[in-house]
């Protein structure tokens, strides 16, 4: 799961997209970050062939999902889902 929503043109990580947080609000399973580096390097957008590059992956710890019951309607929703996402960016971004 890409939670930017697509490849970044520079390699730079762009701001997640709240589906991440929604996904794990529905599933209420913990949600792994994970930073994949060289891959800009390897296959950057708008390029067809890959290039022979070293790919380093690297997971962190998974994020539990507090389930907080006291939201209501849709606006509460949105506003975890939101707040879910920020704290999973954060996580990707510190294995960097």
């Amino acid at each position: 799961f890409y939670p930017e929503g697509g490849r970044s043109g520079t390699g730079e990580i762009r701001p997640f997209k709240p589906g991440v947080g929604l996904l794990a609000l529905e599933s209420g399973v913990p949600v792994v970050p994970v930073h994949i580096s060289g891959t800009f390097a390897a296959m950057g957008k708008g390029h067809s062939m890959p290039k022979r590059r070293p790919i380093l992956v690297r997971f962190g710890v998974p994020i539990a999902v507090q389930l907080d019951l006291q939201y209501q309607g849709n606006d509460g929703v949105h506003e975890m889902a939101r707040k879910i996402t920020e704290q999973v960016q954060k996580a990707v971004e510190a294995l960097r």
